[in-house]
């Protein structure tokens, strides 16, 4: 993407508010930063209207505002400010799973699980860290999906169910639901390394 593209998206309102030439280049930056997956943080509101005009596409991809907001939420980005690892498998009780498909669309996930052990001495997601190289379908579904398997026992993990709330929630465009899979299917892979 060129700056060139951007002002024009920015001209013809494809974006969900008007943005100045340097809002613009710190857009470009981003997207061509790779850093936790390509995005625009400044898609995201800083005062959201009502979740139904935040679920509406809005021309760009079909991706609606609460996808971009999700896209870049960084809360889980395995890179943290100074841009160093947040996780590595070197480290105690963490385990790594990937997940990609170079051969559909490119994307690929990344994800590291912190593994502990409850009151009842069973296993549960302790922590977790996501990288993404993917779409707004891919790293939205990974920020939603680490809010609901942190903190779970995994005996617990229902995948189907995780699926589900995650679609429910972002209403992705049919054409990129493959992309919900990605992070399960890494946080998955993590635990089997766990098991094994």
């Amino acid at each position: 993407m060129t700056i060139e593209e951007l002002k024009q998206m920015n001209k013809e309102g494809k974006f969900p508010q008007k943005f100045s030439e340097e809002e613009l280049q710190k857009i470009l930056e981003v997207e061509n930063s790779g850093a936790c997956g390509v995005g625009c943080p400044l898609y995201s509101y800083e005062n959201p209207t009502q979740e139904k005009e935040l679920r509406k596409p809005t021309g760009l991809n079909s991706y609606s505002a609460i996808v971009r907001k999700e896209a870049m939420n960084q809360d889980y980005c395995n890179i943290d400010e100074n841009g160093n690892y947040v996780f590595t498998e070197d480290m105690p009780d963490v385990y790594l799973g990937d997940f990609g498909s170079l051969t559909t669309c490119g994307d690929e996930m990344q994800v590291w699980v912190k593994v502990g052990i409850d009151k009842d001495n069973d296993p549960y997601i302790e922590d977790l860290r996501y990288l993404c190289s993917g779409c707004f379908g891919a790293l939205s579904s990974a920020s939603v999906g680490a809010r609901l398997v942190k903190g779970m026992k995994i005996k617990d993990l229902n995948v189907k169910d995780i699926h589900e709330k995650t679609q429910d929630y972002l209403h992705l465009p049919a054409i990129k639901e493959h992309c919900s899979t990605y992070f399960i299917n890494a946080t998955l892979k993590a635990l089997e390394n766990y098991k094994n």
